[in-house]
C-alpha cells in the first residue's frame, strides 16, 4: 500500500473498500443532485441551470466534507486548512504554470481540430457575447470545476494511497464515465431519440468521458493542481469530440489528416515533459510516481 501524507494529514487508514464506497457515494451524490428536484423545464432552460448550479455546488462541498472525514487528522487547526486544500489541489504555488502548460498540451492534442476550425472559419471560441449565455457558464465553468473537484480533487486522495497511481488512473475514471449515463434519462424524456440511438449515444459518451477521465487523473496527479484539470476539462468541452468524418471529406483532407497525426504524436511525446511534477512544485502527489 502506498502512503502519502502532508505533515499530520494522511489517508493510510482508509481501506480499499472504504475508498471505493466513498468514491461511489460521491459520484452518486453528484449525479443525484441533478435530479433531486422535479424540474418543470428542459435541461437548457435558465431556471433549470440555475437550480442545478446550486445543487452541484452543494454536492461538491459535501464531497469535500466526506474526504475530510475520511482522513486521519492530528494537525492543529492553524496549519490544517492549507494542508487539506493541497490534497484537493488548491495551491497558490505554480498556479500560472498549472493553468497555462496543460492548456498548451491539450491544444497540441487538438491541433488537427483547431486547424479544421480555422478552415471552416469557426471562431465561436473567441466571441465574448457567449458570456451572457448561462449554458456556456454551465459547460465551461461550473460543470468542469465541480466535476474535477469531486472526481479528481476528492477521489484521488482516497484511491491513490490504497491502489497506487497506475490502478487509480485506470479505476477512478469509471466513476466519472458512469456518472454521465444520466444523459440517457434526459434523452429519453425529450422524446426525440429512439431506444437504439440513446444506447449508442450513451455508451459512446461513457467511453469518451472515461478516456478523458484517465487523462485528467494523470494530469492531476502529475501537477497536483485542480486548476490544471479544470482548464483542460473546460477546453475539451469547448472543442467537443473531433469531427473525423468532416476531416476525411474536407477538400484539404490530406493536410488535415497530417495535422491530426502531428498533434497526436506531439502530444504523446510531450505528455510527460510538460507534466513534470517539478514544473508545478508538486511535492505531494509526485511522491507516488514509481510507487506500487
Amino acid at each position: 500500500m502506498t502512503i502519502i501524507m502532508v505533515d499530520d494529514i494522511t489517508f493510510e487508514d482508509v481501506s480499499k473498500w472504504q475508498a471505493l464506497l466513498t468514491s461511489f457515494s460521491m459520484a452518486l451524490l453528484y449525479v443525484g443532485s441533478l435530479y433531486l428536484v422535479k424540474e418543470k423545464y428542459g435541461r437548457d432552460h435558465p431556471t433549470t441551470i440555475r437550480g442545478r448550479f446550486f445543487r452541484v455546488s452543494l454536492a461538491s462541498v459535501v464531497s469535500c466534507v466526506m474526504l475530510y472525514l475520511s482522513s486521519s487528522v492530528t494537525a492543529t487547526s492553524q496549519n490544517l486548512s492549507g494542508n487539506y486544500f493541497h490534497w484537493i489541489g488548491f495551491r497558490l504555488s505554480s498556479s500560472l504554470s498549472a493553468t497555462i502548460i496543460p492548456l498548451i498540451l491539450l491544444s497540441i492534442l487538438f491541433f488537427g481540430p483547431l486547424v479544421q476550425m480555422l478552415f471552416q472559419q469557426e471562431s465561436y471560441l473567441f466571441q465574448w457575447h457567449y458570456l451572457e449565455d448561462i449554458s456556456m457558464w454551465r459547460n465551461y465553468v461550473v460543470a468542469p470545476l465541480s466535476e474535477e473537484l469531486v472526481f479528481r480533487g476528492c477521489m484521488m486522495p482516497l484511491l491513490v494511497p490504497s491502489f497506487g497511481h497506475t490502478t487509480t488512473i485506470c479505476l477512478a475514471p469509471w466513476f466519472f464515465g458512469l456518472a454521465h449515463l444520466h444523459h440517457a434519462i434526459e434523452q429519453y424524456r425529450s422524446g426525440f431519440y429512439s431506444g437504439m440511438q440513446i444506447i449508442i449515444s450513451t455508451l459512446f459518451q461513457a467511453f469518451y468521458t472515461t478516456m478523458f477521465g484517465m487523462l485528467s487523473c494523470f494530469i492531476f496527479l502529475r501537477t497536483g493542481h485542480i486548476a490544471s484539470v479544470f482548464v483542460s476539462h473546460a477546453f475539451c468541452n469547448m472543442m467537443g469530440f473531433p469531427d473525423f468524418g468532416e476531416a476525411f471529406h474536407h477538400k484539404y483532407k490530406y493536410y488535415l489528416c497530417f495535422c491530426y497525426i502531428v498533434g497526436l504524436l506531439s502530444f504523446c511525446y510531450l505528455l510527460y515533459p510538460l507534466t513534470d511534477p517539478t514544473l508545478y512544485e508538486n511535492y505531494l502527489y509526485s511522491s507516488i510516481w514509481g510507487s506500487a
